[in-house]
């Protein structure tokens, strides 16, 4: 990510609005390949950034009955736990589209920590995309204070990692420490990836994100620059 693409791709304005557009940039490209391909992938993170973005979502007219959801990451906890991300998910997402019959159920892919297993459940979590593609069609993504996304921390080795679908973090620098990601590699594949960057705490994390001397392990947010299309929605004027 540089200057340039910010410049292109930066959009700045009041929250609602900004959680209304990146619902319609997201819808669009979903129907788009749904169409296309016969199916279309949606990748997902927790959190208040994009919990909005997600009830403009879930309000859309889309083709949900060729839309999967997987999560881009998410805490090795219960499914039911409430510090897991999937409660935003799918309160705010998945559940309104189950009980209106538009999202079939068996299209719903949280990830189930697997507590026995030796990675948690990483690698079955991979080969379910596996048999989807392989590969996520849009990302929505949020940006921590640090310039992290998904469970890329700055530094950190799994940004630095490269051909896995899906990674343990065992260690992340932010409670709790294990996690499963996606792999940057496999977010930069994403034909169209949105990262939303509200608040006033988030105002470092823009400012790394429009330094263009900065790298990616500095600032892995910036993978966002290196997807096909790629928008950034802030509410920081």
């Amino acid at each position: 990510m540089n200057g340039r693409f910010l410049s292109e791709s930066l959009i700045r304005g009041k929250r609602e609005e900004l959680d209304r557009l990146a619902a319609q940039e997201v819808g669009a490209a979903l129907s788009e390949v749904a169409y296309a391909r016969g199916h279309a992938i949606l990748a997902v993170v927790g959190g208040r950034s994009v919990a909005g973005v997600f009830a403009h979502l879930a309000a859309l007219e889309l083709p949900w009955r060729k839309i999967h959801i997987f999560m881009a990451d998410e805490r090795m906890l219960p499914i039911s736990s409430p510090e897991s991300n999937w409660q935003v998910v799918d309160a705010a997402l998945v559940a309104p589209l189950l009980q209106s019959g538009r999202l079939l159920p068996e299209h719903v892919h949280p990830f189930r920590w697997e507590e026995g297993a030796a990675d948690g459940g990483v690698s079955l979590y991979a080969a379910e995309l596996q048999k989807w593609g392989g590969r996520f069609d849009v990302a929505v993504l949020s940006a921590g204070e640090d310039g992290h996304t998904a469970s890329l921390f700055p530094h950190h080795p799994a940004i630095l990692t490269t051909g896995r679908l899906f990674l343990e973090v065992d260690n992340a620098p932010k409670p709790p420490p294990r996690r499963i990601t996606a792999s940057r590699g496999l977010l930069e594949l994403a034909g169209l990836a949105v990262l939303m960057v509200y608040g006033g705490d988030k105002r470092k994390a823009l400012g790394m994100l429009e330094e263009p001397s900065l790298s990616l392990a500095d600032c892995p947010a910036k993978l966002v620059g290196r997807c096909p299309r790629g928008l950034v929605y802030t509410d920081l004027l």
